[in-house]
């Protein structure tokens, strides 16, 4: 089998500085896209790119970066051609998004990208809202400054809820990023579910630690979505803790809901909640 690696994948895992063993060959569609509601849809595509037996400076991946492609966008009524802009809160820097269509909870939007003859599409649906019963700090034993946070969901358990768990600190982040676990599936919550979070890793923190710091201000978003968006970081997590262990390689690509490419495609039901360490 073809070993194939999503380039969001590699942004996540490979430094900035370091060298890297990939193929600078553009392959198959990766779209990485979400809309939120209330929020305009963001849209990242690449290409994926396979291991090389030669060295290749990461500086190389930018060729992956897909920037003229015919990105649209229907809720059913209304179809809206998405223009592209070049956003560095974002990794690949450069998106899609418009502001003629905005999620709205219960509704399904459908994404079709359109390159160098080929199209690929998903759907997606943006589940109801579930509150945030509170957020605490609790102390890193054997530390007075470092802390995890433990997230309580004001939601019943149930069999058919995913959530995603993102984090921001102000003044050290400039978007929201996947905490640690990032996707959590309903099965395994009971009424009021406690979950413990540590702080994700982002492409551009130079110096980094997975615990928050006291006097932090820490944004946490708790995101209701769909099983495919789900099983899609629940694997993402599999890859940075399995992933460099050769006990337990990674060969597969994570589940996708894109049709004719990889990634996902997700509708967000978001509530975000405020801590303050």
């Amino acid at each position: 089998m073809k070993r194939v690696l999503l380039i969001i994948a590699a942004a996540l895992l490979c430094s900035c500085n370091g060298p890297g063993r990939w193929e600078d060959t553009p392959g198959e569609l990766v779209v990485e896209g979400w809309i939120e509601a209330g929020e305009s849809p963001v849209v990242m595509l690449t290409t994926t790119l396979s291991p090389s037996p030669e060295y290749t400076h990461l500086d190389s991946l930018s060729n992956h970066i897909i920037k003229r492609a015919k990105v649209s966008l229907s809720d059913g009524d209304t179809t809206v051609i998405l223009f592209s802009k070049q956003d560095k809160r974002y990794v690949p820097p450069f998106v899609y998004t418009t502001g003629w269509i905005t999620g709205k909870a219960g509704k399904s939007y459908t994404l079709k990208v359109e390159y160098n003859g080929k199209t690929v599409s998903a759907r997606s649906v943006i589940p109801d809202t579930e509150p945030i019963a509170g957020v605490e700090a609790v102390p890193v034993e054997g530390s007075d400054s470092l802390y995890t946070l433990v997230v309580t969901l004001g939601n019943k358990a149930g069999a058919n809820k995913f959530y995603r768990i993102l984090t921001m600190v102000e003044g050290e982040d400039s978007r929201y990023i996947s905490s640690f676990p990032s996707a959590i599936e309903g099965t395994s919550l009971k009424d009021n579910a406690r979950i413990t979070i540590t702080r994700g890793k982002s492409i551009d923190h130079q110096e980094f630690s997975t615990k928050f710091k006291k006097g932090s201000t820490v944004r946490v978003k708790v995101c209701t979505c769909e099983e495919a968006t789900c099983r899609f970081w629940m694997a993402i997590d599999d890859l940075h803790t399995l992933g460099n262990t050769p006990f337990f390689p990674m060969y597969d690509n994570p589940t996708s809901n894109i049709e004719g490419g990889f990634g996902y495609w997700a509708g967000y039901g978001a509530t975000v909640s405020t801590i303050v360490i």
